[in-house]
């Protein structure tokens, strides 16, 4: 007996051999199914080459199935999703408080996005066949983030950080800065009214209109309170009144904050620009300059009470005059404060009064 493989035809081990007609048919069928099965293997792997596998085939998303109704776009965008079989990938903020138009079945991928993305300042771009991101316009973030409740426009702030005028977000140190607006909301007369609202910035005092500033926790010790007489080692946080240093060994001037335009914290080492005793930092305290075409006149007053101690006051004033339109121009301050104290001075042993009278002028 014979039987087809594909190496042709062969005996079978039994040794018999079948005759006739009956016999040549068979040697016939076996041929020609060999021959279709030779040519199979052939053609088999030209036809794997000739057709792209299923999961190399472009995606084509289905139209929409089913009518999306205005709701909020997160879920509108959730439902396209669903029903198109694409990948949508976008930051959560960026569709929240917004609500889509309605889209109805029947439409393309393409065409249902638009419609839901319509009038609220989205765009959509596709990184694959399969996967679409959702942007902003051009110029729509921006605007979306002024527009948010409770927050305002950042106005430019110009520091003098590198006795230099420059915009803030482009001085490349860390820097603190309290405008004189600011200064103003926060009734902030001395370094300890708003040092609370510095961050990193700490301070003590070291005896009547003086005090111990520290950066980044770093300071010069001082060894107790001193009185204006004594010496002590250099500070290590740096005082300037605008170009003037206002330091003293051991101490620094606790300034009066009045007329000023902003106060500068400088964080970390500024000795290659301000030189000793600015190892730890710098505070610039800028002064408002002459205005010389426009006359005015400020005044600013305070009154506190202290439960069992006496009571405190400030009073500041400010005149601007111009003398030479455009050309000249006087500004000066002057100011008293008075603060009470709360621990009764039986023995009178140090009687100094806690009162500061100070005038500026430029």
């Amino acid at each position: 007996m014979r039987y087809a493989s594909g190496q042709g035809t062969r005996t079978c081990p039994t040794g018999k051999h079948m005759g006739g007609r009956s016999g040549h048919r068979s040697a016939d069928i076996a041929t020609v199914v060999s021959g279709v099965f030779r040519a199979l293997s052939i053609c088999a792997p030209v036809a794997l080459l000739d057709a792209p596998p299923t999961l190399a085939q472009v995606f084509e998303p289905t139209s929409l199935a089913a009518d999306i109704p205005a709701r909020p776009l997160a879920e509108a965008l959730a439902t396209f999703a669903r029903q198109t079989g694409l990948q949508l990938i976008y930051v959560s903020g960026l569709v929240r408080n917004r609500r889509s138009h309605a889209a109805p079945a029947g439409l393309s991928a393409d065409e249902t996005l638009a419609r839901l993305l319509q009038g609220t300042g989205l765009r959509f771009e596709y990184l694959t066949s399969h996967s679409i991101r959702i942007l902003a316009a051009e110029g729509v973030l921006r605007k979306t983030a002024m527009n948010i409740p409770g927050q305002a426009e950042l106005s430019e702030v110009i520091v003098t950080a590198n006795r230099r005028e420059e915009d803030l977000q482009d001085v490349p140190i860390t820097i603190q800065v309290l405008t004189g607006d600011a200064l103003a909301r926060l009734n902030a007369t001395t370094f300890d009214d708003f040092v609370s609202y510095l961050p990193g910035v700490t301070a003590h005092g070291v005896g009547p209109g003086q005090s111990n500033i520290y950066v980044r926790g770093l300071a010069t010790a001082v060894g107790g309170i001193q009185s204006s007489g004594s010496l002590g080692t250099f500070p290590s946080v740096a005082v300037y009144l605008d170009d003037q240093s206002a330091q003293l060994p051991g101490r620094n001037l606790d300034i009066y904050a009045a007329d000023l335009e902003r106060i500068e914290i400088l964080e970390g080492p500024q000795g290659t620009v301000f030189g000793a005793g600015a190892e730890a930092g710098v505070v610039r305290y800028i002064t408002n300059k002459p205005k010389l075409n426009v006359p005015e006149a400020t005044m600013n007053a305070g009154y506190a009470t202290t439960a069992h101690g006496a009571p405190s006051s400030n009073l500041d004033a400010t005149v601007n005059l111009p003398i030479i339109t455009d050309q000249l121009a006087v500004r000066g301050v002057i100011y008293n404060e008075q603060r009470g104290g709360y621990i009764h001075n039986l023995s009178a042993t140090f009687a100094r009064a806690d009162t500061d009278l100070g005038i500026h002028y430029a």
